[in-house]
């Protein structure tokens, strides 16, 4: 009895201390902010203690303008097939444009795996460099400055050639952070892999939230006291706060010793490259534009696509 009394006591007592030593990391979700300003107030963070990721596609680098083969045409081709809310006239497009194109009846699934594993390396690894600029210069700085400096983009391992070569075009530099792992590194994230390479996470279109506590799992990085993300997309923003605020979340910010969480949403493009509904006449039609010479695409690829 006596022995069951001490274990048990010492066992409260573990517990009690293991508690007290965990702590809320404090998370700050910033709205609209200047990309200059954002780089300005990083600059006030001791470089050796502060992880700071980048978003890809309208944070660092836009593609055409933000015209076929940008971010914004990848979003509205997705939003279409999925039907979303906002983009029924486009999926109707979609449907009757893929039909003709394919001799096929429409199928949701198996659109979106012939867009994501097909068309959409196809557009990038082909799109015009000259059209491909940074966003935002002073971002360039900081990224250069800061060794503990990650990308984590919603693309897939399918685009690591043009994207390496896009931001090395430009001048931005993820390889000097101290993660030095094989070439090809998989990570689990959610329900899904997620890649690293040269300093870049590769979510293939996850949940960025489960991708970066995966990241920061895998990573074991030391001696980080802050962590800085900034992204033009406030819906993914939102993603990565819910999973940092999660218990896994926590454990892992407490793990690595992190005090402070800022997210940022940089202004960037996402004004702009945003066609929304589509309701008004010039963006919808621009968007069958999109639509129609994107099923041609497919047209072209059907046997590919049939292997």
């Amino acid at each position: 009895m006596r022995i069951t009394f001490l274990s048990t006591f010492f066992l409260a007592i573990f517990i009690s201390a293991h508690l007290q030593a965990q702590v809320t990391v404090p998370i700050n979700l910033h709205e609209e902010t200047d990309c200059t300003s954002l780089s300005t107030k990083i600059k006030n963070y001791d470089k050796d203690k502060t992880l700071v990721l980048f978003d890809v596609d309208n944070t660092l680098i836009s593609t055409n303008q933000n015209k076929f083969g940008s971010d914004n045409w990848f979003d509205l081709i997705v939003h279409a097939a999925r039907n979303k809310s906002g983009y029924e006239k486009c999926h109707a497009v979609l449907k009757e444009e893929y039909t003709k194109n394919t001799g096929e009846a429409f199928d949701a699934n198996t659109f979106r795996h012939s867009f994501i594993n097909i068309i959409n390396p196809y557009v990038i690894y082909n799109v015009d460099p000259k059209t491909i600029k940074e966003v935002c210069p002073d971002f360039k700085t900081v990224l250069n400055e800061y060794k503990n400096s990650v990308g984590l983009t919603s693309r897939g391992i399918s685009l690591f050639v043009p994207t390496t070569k896009a931001i090395e075009k430009l001048g931005f530099k993820f390889t000097t952070n101290p993660i030095k792992r094989d070439i090809w590194s998989v990570i689990i994230g959610g329900d899904k892999n997620i890649y690293y390479n040269s300093g870049i996470i590769y979510t293939e279109g996850g949940n960025k939230g489960d991708a970066l506590v995966g990241f920061l799992k895998w990573a074991k990085l030391q001696q980080i006291e802050t962590l800085i993300y900034a992204e033009d997309s406030y819906d993914k923003l939102k993603l990565v706060n819910d999973a940092l605020s999660s218990k896994e979340g926590q454990d892992v910010l407490n793990v690595m010793g992190i005090k402070r969480v800022e997210l940022v949403n940089v202004d960037g493009l996402e004004k702009t490259k945003k066609i929304n509904t589509y309701s008004d006449t010039q963006n919808f039609e621009t968007a069958v534009q999109y639509i129609k010479k994107t099923c041609e695409l497919l047209k072209q690829d059907k046997a590919l696509i049939n292997q």
